[in-house]
């Protein structure tokens, strides 16, 4: 939660301070002002038919519907009661699964926000850059991901394979909806959507009115538990993109990764390098992916504050030797990230053929 608050906190300091006590008449005004998301009064879901339950019930924005009049104090409290009615409803008031260590479920609250504001700019702001990039993503022409296309029509040799009538792509850590895109001529493509915060990104989306396609749609995972709830075998290409790096046990996630997916098939790791490092461990970024002398290496150093140890992994050698991968199974590259801009690294998985 500390670092949650202390994130928000930062955010807050980019908005107007200016705030001032303002009546309930007075704010009943916005409904009526363009200049206004009357949408949002204290919680988004109840716009202007609601505003009473907004000014009575348990949410706390009282100026209006214009955050960037509040006090800081005001949209901290704005944010913690979003979170928390997204909890709720999601049925889990905390996170306490066993195994799942606090400074990853402190982070949560900083993805949850992050997302947020995300998306209800790409609905209420036609003209920012998340709108086009939401429509995107939401067209249900979209083409595949050719780097996905590439995989599925060749080997761990590089051989060309003939291409598949259809491919089941399982996309992890996806957050609120799929990238990947939907379309492949003559293939019959289907998207499995996941995310451990999939619930919660879907209160999101009905508190700020965003309809998206069903197959869009992600389902509660964590890359930890993948085989108990897709079974082994059941992909013919994983797809994960700058997100294990949230991952609680990152290692024990890629190893899930390699067995729901076919043998012999591949699995596609795209990151930001160092990611953990570059936002000093801040939300749920927890860990430092790179390719170090020929290695796949996950690392973070040790915080005597929230108790972890120093930890360094050399990922190919743990998976040859359980078997997941053959000695030549894996590939890495630099690549740029979606806006083009260099500093992320892939990382190509081949499943061994054998169990």
């Amino acid at each position: 939660m500390i670092m949650t608050l202390f994130w928000q906190l930062g955010l807050i300091s980019v908005l107007r301070s200016a705030a001032q006590d303002i009546s309930e008449e007075q704010a009943r005004t916005c409904w009526d002002d363009p200049s206004f998301h009357p949408a949002f009064c204290c919680h988004p879901r109840f716009g202007s038919d609601g505003f009473h339950e907004c000014w009575e019930g348990m949410y706390t924005a009282k100026l209006c519907c214009n955050e960037t009049l509040w006090s800081p104090s005001l949209v901290l409290s704005f944010h913690q009661s979003l979170q928390a009615s997204w909890a709720n409803r999601c049925g889990r008031k905390d996170i306490n699964e066993k195994g799942i260590p606090w400074h990853w479920k402190d982070g949560i609250g900083w993805e949850l926000m992050y997302f947020f504001m995300y998306l209800r700019a790409g609905v209420h702001s036609p003209n920012q850059v998340p709108a086009a990039e939401i429509a995107g993503f939401l067209n249900p022409e979209m083409p595949l991901k050719q780097r996905l296309v590439e995989l599925l029509v060749r080997d761990v040799l590089g051989r060309n394979i003939e291409s598949p009538r259809s491919a089941r792509i399982l996309d992890i850590g996806a957050g609120p909806m799929s990238q990947v895109g939907y379309i492949w001529p003559g293939v019959d493509v289907e998207v499995v959507v996941a995310d451990a915060l999939a619930c919660e990104y879907d209160q999101i989306r009905l508190d700020i009115g965003l309809a998206i396609p069903p197959q869009a749609v992600p389902r509660v995972a964590t890359a930890e538990t993948l085989v108990g709830i897709f079974g082994g075998g059941a992909f013919d290409i994983v797809h994960c993109s700058n997100s294990l790096d949230h991952a609680y046990d990152p290692l024990l996630g890629v190893e899930q990764m390699l067995g729901v997916v076919k043998l012999g098939r591949p699995v596609l790791l795209q990151h930001k390098i160092n990611e953990g490092q570059k936002n000093e461990y801040g939300g749920m970024h927890q860990w430092n992916f790179e390719v170090q002398d020929g290695r796949f290496i996950i690392w973070r150093p040790a915080d005597e504050k929230r108790g972890i140890v120093a930890e360094r992994m050399d990922v190919a050698s743990h998976l040859v030797a359980k078997g997941l991968i053959a000695v030549d199974g894996i590939e890495f590259r630099d690549m740029n990230n979606p806006y083009g801009k260099p500093g992320w690294v892939e990382i190509v998985l081949w499943r061994s053929t054998t169990l």
